[in-house]
């Protein structure tokens, strides 16, 4: 029996109640007599007859509603089947397909091993679209190959040790490393940018990683003569095989990252440590369109590396995650940089004991455009030398005492000119902070970060030094009377604005500012009404009002549809719950 008498409103129920011909009865609840029996008898044979009249008319009317729904899902199928037919993109012709799907790919990583993205997904929409894809080789020209240790089909990872797992993981990376040099012999003889690196959520403390790595790199290795761009994340023994390669093996790479170590497993002690032997003798880095280099290891001095580094626009030197050791010392980056005069972008993470005769020379290095230092050790020697005429780009991080000086006085000689600025909240007392930006008046890019964590910082004095970005300090960059420089270390009161051509402010740091000030750092940025004042076009900082509050504001509104970005990182307060009765409970002992 169908039940529809549940679904009727009260008003309803009413009504169908009021037709019912004993009503008085339910009420009453007397002894009906024989004859009133007899009727009710006859009212509910009558009334289960039409009861099964009507299911049986509601079952009738329900299957023509089903086979009516199903003939309309037929026609809108048929219906958008032959729009698609007239569809424009039917009509374009295999030139402009191929250009479309080259669009399409990634622009700020490899493109990946996955069948729902490009250019893989394209190969799976119709026949003629796979047929295009297929024949154009440059969307094949960028690969990420992630080294994962997986043990069930839909692609989970695991650490565990048991042999049939071990037997699955390696039939699974041989099925891929399959698909991969499928994937290269699509390139044809276009140039090649792969990557290849780790899962770090898969097979953690499993022993095998090295058979993995060598599949993939003997894959990728019968295509040198194409490599473009590389980038291996992988334990210094997988890459023993690129050091034999000579230049005439790589005539068409330009770019090499190479981070040894990348399982984190330990550095390799005594006879055993070839590493310097091996990687001194090769050729790899006399490729003759290498320019772009990138170095991430500990331990291995690179100076004794056969590179040539004359040629190089870019150049990385950085240490291991995790390592104590700092990768370079600050004397030898300088002989480095002695030989770059054609450096445009350089990112050295700088330590260790210096030798006594360090050199004064200048450095000079007049195209270089962009400078990341991070200091582990005291890199004044190296900061002071340094000509940079043409840098707008700088990041500086440090754990060294007095970081906020080298960096003030390196900031006093160069050309003030910078117009973006990464740094550590950490180094600076308010009045070096302020300093430092005056140094910039030609700012377009703030960005301030925590300082990232390094082995053997010293967290008791950054945390006396530190400053956190507040309502006095914020309102500099407005030039708001009602700020004195006084008030962060300067004697004297302003007017004159704090980085006026300031268009992205990133702070991602504690602050103690208050909501109220950051929306009025905003608004006096974005109103127009403060002459020589460069409107923001990006904007991320820490609030402590939920972000709906701000969005709500109709200034806030307005800033946005004129084209400011904005993320607003919530600091929530403290939550403390109320009583509960139960509060502790989990603590108590019963004996």
């Amino acid at each position: 029996m169908l039940h529809y008498f549940n679904d009727l409103e009260e008003s309803e129920e009413k009504v169908a109640m009021d037709l019912f011909p004993f009503a008085s009865h339910l009420a009453s609840g007397d002894i009906l007599s024989e004859d009133e029996r007899s009727k009710v008898r006859s009212f509910v044979s009558d009334s289960s007859a039409e009861l099964e009249a009507t299911e049986a008319h509601i079952l009738n009317l329900e299957n023509e509603v089903e086979m009516a729904i199903r003939k309309y899902q037929g026609i809108a199928l048929r219906l958008d089947a032959g729009k698609s037919l007239l569809a424009p993109v039917r009509d374009l012709p295999d030139d402009i397909l191929r250009e479309i799907f080259q669009q399409s790919l990634p622009t700020d990583h490899n493109a990946l091993l996955k069948i729902n993205s490009p250019p893989l997904s394209l190969t799976r929409t119709c026949r003629r679209w796979r047929e295009v894809a297929l024949t154009t080789p440059r969307i094949w020209r960028s690969i990420h190959i992630p080294v994962i240790r997986e043990f069930e089909d839909d692609g989970s990872v695991s650490d565990n040790d048991d042999p049939q797992a071990d037997a699955y993981a390696l039939q699974r990376i041989q099925q891929k490393s399959a698909a991969v040099q499928e994937w290269l012999k699509r390139a044809g003889v276009v140039p090649l940018d792969i990557s290849i690196s780790r899962d770090r959520d898969s097979f953690v403390h499993h022993s095998d990683w090295k058979q993995y790595f060598d599949i993939y790199i003997g894959i990728i290795s019968q295509f040198t003569s194409q490599w473009r761009a590389i980038f291996i994340s992988a334990p210094y023994d997988c890459l023993e095989s690129l050091a034999k390669l000579t230049a005439l093996d790589l005539p068409s790479l330009e770019s090499l990252a190479l981070s040894f170590g990348g399982d984190g497993s330990r550095w390799p002690v005594g006879p055993e440590a070839n590493f310097n032997e091996c990687w001194s003798k090769s050729q790899i880095f006399q490729a003759e369109n290498l320019r772009k280099l990138s170095l991430t290891q500990s331990r291995a001095d690179v100076t004794k590396f056969n590179i040539n580094w004359a040629r190089l626009t870019h150049l990385s030197i950085q240490t291991t995650l995790g390592s104590y050791e700092p990768p370079i010392r600050a004397d030898k980056a300088a002989t480095i940089l002695r030989t770059c005069s054609l450096l445009v972008q350089c990112r050295l993470e700088v330590g260790g004991q210096d030798e006594p005769d360090f050199s004064t020379v200048p450095i000079v290095l007049p195209r270089l455009r962009t400078l990341s230092i991070v200091e582990l050790r005291n890199t004044s020697p190296l900061m002071e030398i340094l000509e940079v005429p043409a840098i707008q780009v700088l990041e500086f991080h440090s754990t060294v005492f007095g970081a906020d000086d080298v960096l003030l006085r390196f900031l006093s000689r160069i050309t003030r000119n910078i117009r973006s600025l990464i740094i550590d909240s950490g180094i600076f007392s308010p009045s070096s902070f302020v300093a430092c930006l005056r140094s910039c008046p030609r700012l377009k890019s703030l960005s301030i970060k925590y300082r990232r964590s390094y082995p053997g910082h010293h967290d008791a004095y950054f945390a006396e030094k530190g400053f956190e970005m507040d309502n006095k300090i914020l309102r500099l960059f407005t030039g708001d009377r009602d700020s004195a420089e006084g008030d962060v270390g300067h004697e004297t009161e302003t007017e004159i604005p704090l980085c006026p051509e300031l268009e992205e402010f990133i702070c991602r740091t504690n602050v103690r500012y208050s909501d109220q000030t950051f929306l009025e750092f905003v608004t006096r940025k974005q109103n127009g009404k403060i002459p020589g004042i460069a409107k923001l076009r990006n904007v991320i900082a820490p609030v402590r009002t939920h972000e709906w509050q701000f969005i709500g504001n109709d200034g806030f509104k307005t800033f946005k549809e004129d084209g400011m970005t904005y993320e607003l990182l919530y600091v929530p307060r403290l939550w403390r719950k109320g009583f509960e009765a139960s509060g502790g409970l989990e603590d108590a002992i019963f004996i």
